[in-house]
C-alpha cells in the first residue's frame, strides 16, 4: 500500500506527486492514458489569468505575479533533467481593453496591487513590438510587466522525467479509474480495469474528468469540460517579445520563434474535434493584430478540454463527508499559473505542515 495515490497526470497531478515525493512519502501516479496529454499540454502557458480583474479574488490569490518564481522551478527541472521548460519573462500586453477603468481600480487594491498592472504608452509598446505595426489601430495598452509564459509540453516533459527518477514514485499509465474502494465513508483505494489499488490517501486531480469520476461518491463537485482550440504559427525568432491579448484572442511567442494563437471557448462535452470555423476565426483575429503573420504558415491546430468550475475557482482539499480522499481540480483556464500554490495548499493540508 502506498501513502498517496494521485489520479490524473496533468500539471496539477504531476506537481502534487513531486511535492509529496520531496516530503519523503510514497506516491503512485495513475492516469487513464499516457501522462500529460490533456489540458495541461494543450494550453498556452500564460503565467497570469487573462484580464485578471474579471476573476474573483479567490482565484487571483492563487497566482504568483512574479514569473521569476516560476523560473526557479524551471531552473530546478533543468538541473534535474536537462529539459528547459522555456519560461519567458516578456510580460503581457492587453490592447484596447473595454473596461480599463475597472482594471486600474483593481490594480490599486487587494490582490491587484501585487500584479504591477499599469497603462503603457502606445508608442513605446509599438516600438518594442514591430510585428504589430500596421495592425488595426491600437488606442490603449495595459501591461502586466512581471508576468511570463512557459512552454507547457516542455514543462510537463521535464516534470515526468524528474518523477521517473524518484525512488518513492511509481507511475501507472493506461489505467482507467472505474470507482473507489471504500469502507463506509472511508476511501481506501481505487477500482481499475487491472484490479483494486490500495492507498492511505487518494487525490483526484483528473482535470475535466474529475467531476464525473466523483459522481459515484455522490459528491457535487461541479467540474466539466470546455473545449479550446489553438493554432501554432511557424514564425521566426525575434518577431514578438511579449504575450499580446487583443481582438478576442492572444498571441504567445516561443523561444524558437513559433507563435501560439488561441483560443476558443466551446461547450461541446468531451469532443476535441478541431474545426475549420475555429481555425478561420483565430487566424482572422491574429491577422487583425499582426497582419504580417500572413507570411508564415500554420504548423499545427489542436484542441484541449479545460476543467471548468463555478466562477473558475478550483476545488482544493479533502472531500467533505469522506476520509481518505481529496480533490484538486476545476482550474479552468488557469491550471498552469495557479498550480504551484494550489498544490502547496493541498499538500500542506495533507501532511499537516
Amino acid at each position: 500500500m502506498v501513502d498517496f495515490l494521485v489520479v490524473g497526470g496533468g500539471i496539477i497531478g504531476l506537481l502534487i506527486t513531486r511535492k509529496l515525493a520531496q516530503a519523503g512519502v510514497s506516491v503512485l501516479l495513475v492516469d487513464k492514458q499516457k501522462l500529460a496529454q490533456e489540458s495541461s499540454w494543450a494550453g498556452g502557458g500564460i503565467l497570469a489569468p487573462m484580464y485578471p480583474w474579471r476573476y474573483p479574488d479567490a482565484l487571483n490569490e492563487l497566482v504568483d505575479w512574479n514569473a521569476e518564481n516560476f523560473k526557479q522551478l524551471a531552473g530546478a527541472l533543468i538541473e534535474e533533467t536537462g529539459i528547459d521548460p522555456e519560461v519567458r519573462l516578456g510580460g503581457v500586453n492587453m490592447l484596447d481593453v473595454s473596461d480599463d477603468a475597472a482594471a486600474m481600480r483593481w490594480a490599486t487594491q487587494g490582490v491587484g496591487a501585487n500584479s504591477g498592472l499599469y497603462r503603457r504608452e502606445v508608442g513605446d509598446f509599438l516600438g518594442s513590438e514591430p510585428l504589430l505595426r500596421g495592425s488595426e489601430s491600437t488606442h490603449s495598452v495595459l501591461t502586466l510587466p512581471m508576468v511570463g509564459n512557459v512552454r507547457n509540453p516542455r514543462l510537463l516533459k521535464a516534470l515526468i522525467k524528474s518523477l521517473r527518477q524518484q525512488k518513492n514514485v511509481q507511475i501507472l499509465e493506461y489505467c482507467a479509474l472505474k470507482g473507489f474502494v471504500r469502507k463506509g465513508a472511508h476511501v481506501t483505494g481505487i477500482e481499475t480495469a487491472q484490479g483494486p489499488i490500495s492507498a492511505k490517501e487518494c487525490i483526484v486531480a483528473a482535470g475535466a474528468w474529475s467531476g464525473d469520476l466523483l459522481k459515484c461518491l455522490e459528491v457535487p463537485v461541479s467540474v466539466s469540460p470546455v473545449k479550446g482550440q489553438m493554432l501554432l504559427i511557424k514564425a521566426k525568432p525575434g518577431l514578438l517579445a511579449s504575450v499580446v491579448l487583443a481582438q478576442g484572442c492572444y498571441l504567445i511567442p516561443r523561444q524558437d520563434g513559433r507563435i501560439l494563437v488561441g483560443s476558443t471557448i466551446e461547450h461541446q462535452g468531451y469532443d476535441k474535434t478541431t474545426t475549420h470555423e475555429a481555425r478561420d476565426s483565430l487566424l482572422n483575429a491574429a491577422y487583425r493584430i499582426a497582419p504580417s503573420l500572413k507570411d508564415y504558415p500554420v504548423e499545427k491546430h489542436w484542441a484541449g478540454l479545460r476543467p471548468s468550475s463555478p466562477e473558475s475557482i478550483p476545488y482544493i482539499g479533502r472531500l467533505e463527508g469522506f476520509k481518505g480522499i481529496s480533490v484538486c481540480a476545476g482550474h479552468f483556464r488557469n491550471g498552469v499559473v495557479t498550480a504551484p500554490r494550489s498544490v502547496d495548499i493541498l499538500v500542506n493540508q495533507l501532511l499537516g505542515t
